[in-house]
């Protein structure tokens, strides 16, 4: 193997610590882009699952970022998975509902439906639903004692 000379081993000392810069400035450049991508995207929506029943699966997140109170009326959009398509082959249920926590009574204000691809929405209600009053175990019992601060 042939010998280096000295001023071809500075050179590529020269060269090593160059590409060693750039890789750090990189590396920089990945890590703010990622911080910014994180912050960006809990920023978007904050989910959590509220209510689950094992027994069918059925799971149901509320959007907390979208939390309105307004006297005793609490506005919030929630996202219900059946767990299993129904019979029309919806599976996933978006949308925003209202609850009188004094009253213990909720209603949708505006739904869409999907199917398991939850690309497109397949129907929507854009007028609110009617008030009830769900039992305390379920499922929309327990989102609404979560969103009135009972939870």
């Amino acid at each position: 193997m042939a010998q280096l000379k000295e001023t071809e081993l500075s050179t590529c000392a020269r060269m090593s610590s160059k590409f060693e810069a750039k890789a750090r400035r990189l590396d920089m450049k990945h890590a703010l882009v990622a911080l910014l991508l994180v912050a960006q995207a809990s920023s978007w929506a904050k989910l959590e699952l509220t209510a689950e029943n094992p027994f069918t699966n059925e799971v149901v997140y509320v959007d907390w970022s979208t939390l309105q109170v307004i006297g005793n009326s609490r506005r919030v959009w929630i996202l219900a998975d059946w767990g299993e398509p129904d019979e029309n082959g919806i599976r996933f249920v978006y949308g925003e509902h209202e609850y009188l926590c004094e009253e213990g009574r909720s209603r949708s204000l505006t739904l869409r439906f999907y199917t398991e691809q939850y690309v497109t929405p397949v129907g929507s209600q854009l007028k609110p639903g009617e008030w009830t009053a769900p039992t305390r175990y379920s499922l929309a019992g327990v989102v609404l004692a979560a969103v009135c601060g009972e939870r």
